[in-house]
């Protein structure tokens, strides 16, 4: 009897982590193209009557989730991220500026300005004059 409820107990968990994982979905969208939220910045991906089709972004460029299209002057370093589904609470590099950096609260996205002219380090997690992990 113990095995049984151990192994429906590891069966919960497992079901539990797998639902939590980042997923992105087509589903009561409409057409149209939206920010990956789980292959980060220089990704997008295209709905097509409740189909997915994944897009990179051409000549290194970075998804814009404000004008909802690719643009240039990708950071380079570690990608960020466009989106908080599926990560923990915390900051994080942004997507297309070295001078920005993402608060993710909740799975609620908040985008944040270093105070010019500092930069985003993502291994130190805050603005400092030069960063390690981001160049533009």
């Amino acid at each position: 009897m113990n095995k049984l409820l151990l192994a429906l107990f590891v069966l919960a968990a497992v079901a539990a982590i797998t639902s939590a994982r980042c997923r992105d979905s087509c589903h009561f969208r409409p057409n149209g193209d939206y920010p990956c939220n789980c292959r980060g910045c220089p990704h997008y991906f295209r709905c097509t009557r409740g189909r997915i089709q994944y897009r990179l972004c051409p000549n290194f460029g970075c998804w814009d989730p404000f004008k909802r299209l690719c643009g240039s002057g990708c950071p380079t370093g570690p990608h960020g991220v466009g989106s908080c589904v599926g990560l923990r609470d915390g900051n994080y590099q942004d997507c297309f500026s070295c001078h920005w950096y993402v608060s993710c609260s909740g799975g609620i996205y908040y985008r944040r300005p270093c105070p010019f002219p500092l930069v985003w380090d993502d291994r130190r997690k805050k603005c400092l004059w030069e960063s390690r992990t981001c160049y533009e």
